[in-house]
């Protein structure tokens, strides 16, 4: 939360940066009067120290003027952090009209180097409706609707070495440190970038399941209520490299040796799915089912899950639904786990 106040003695700014100091919620706030009580009770200041107003009193001048640019460089920054920035164009907008379109048709010209034509044949970039940013509409066959989701892709993903791992629950648990985690003692380098996905390097805070294209962080684990929380990245490849199999295998079984039973998978950041069997998925399935466990999906691709379901894998998941539109980055796990285990049971009727 930022407090915002030129002389940086407002009441009511003071009343709710000292309530979400008490509820453990990161304050900021930015005025332009060095040593005021909003600059000192706020967890990260910005004083903007303009001076006297040339008009005494009307703060909109240049305290207002300051502190505008001060909100647009916090705004574009956290743009750019969320990947809304592809080099120095916006990226992940609303497509609404036909200048919008446009710019998003010249983007897939000069991303892929193909004339006007061919970028709007290929990737009209007319999305399902406000707010979905699944991915461009493309009437006609599946495989011109994949080309035009890959063009997609290829124009709005952030670079993949710049994709953490969410990180804002390492103050309550980190996997390195749990004895019981497959990943007890892994060490993470900062700066030696050694996994990738293909030719695309990621983040070194991802960890290695075995496969060539998936990797994952286990992002909260409690071994009392039985279940974990995983983040996942990359492409899901059954087809080629057998992910499940190495995930069942090298993780799935530790966890459920320790009384693991309850599964959440985030999925944002997973690319693609190709499938190849089921065996391994309807082998986890009855194991968790055994302990009246399950196995939740959070925020996939509307891509990714279409080919889950076409290849008969959703059966073993809990998919879909408000399951898709979880905020979680803003809960605490143990919050995160009890909404995603409600769902879960009114789904199952229980």
């Amino acid at each position: 939360m930022i407090g915002i106040a030129a002389s940086g003695t407002t009441p009511y700014v003071i009343g709710a940066l000292e309530i979400c100091n008490v509820k453990g919620i990161l304050t900021g706030s930015i005025s332009c009067n060095p040593g005021s009580p909003v600059a000192t009770i706020a967890k990260h200041p910005i004083v903007a120290a303009v001076g006297p107003e040339f008009v005494t009193g009307s703060t909109r001048m240049k305290s207002g003027t300051a502190q505008k640019l001060v909100l647009n460089m916090i705004s574009t920054s956290v743009m750019i952090k969320l990947g809304r920035v592809k080099g120095n164009r916006m990226v992940d907008m609303q497509l609404s009209n036909n200048k919008l379109i446009d710019r998003g048709t010249r983007m897939v010209m000069e991303s892929l180097k193909v004339d006007y034509a061919q970028a709007n044949h290929a990737a009209p970039l007319r999305q399902r409706s406000k707010g979905d940013r699944s991915g461009p509409y493309l009437q006609g066959s599946s495989e011109r609707r994949r080309q035009a989701r890959s063009l997609y892709r290829f124009c709005t993903f952030r670079p993949m070495h710049d994709i953490e791992p969410f990180w804002n629950w390492r103050h309550k648990y980190t996997a390195e440190e749990d004895d019981r985690s497959p990943f007890f003692g892994e060490d993470h380098s900062e700066f030696e970038f050694t996994n990738a996905v293909y030719d695309h390097v990621i983040h070194p805070q991802w960890d290695n399941l075995g496969s060539s294209t998936l990797y994952m962080k286990q992002l909260y684990a409690d071994y009392d209520d039985g279940y974990v929380i995983i983040e996942l990245i990359g492409e899901w490849n059954d087809l080629l490299h057998n992910d499940i199999m190495l995930f069942k295998r090298n993780i799935v079984e530790q966890l459920l040796a320790q009384g693991i039973s309850k599964f959440i998978l985030i999925g944002e950041n997973v690319l693609n799915f190709h499938t190849s069997d089921e065996e391994y998925y309807a082998e986890w399935f009855e194991e968790v089912s055994d302990d009246d466990g399950w196995i939740a999906l959070l925020n996939f691709r509307p891509h990714v899950l279409e080919d889950l379901q076409s290849a008969n894998i959703d059966q073993y998941f809990l998919l879909g639904g408000k399951l898709n539109a979880l905020r979680w980055r803003t809960q605490e796990p143990e919050t995160v786990f009890e909404l995603v285990e409600g769902m879960v049971m009114r789904r199952l009727g229980a």
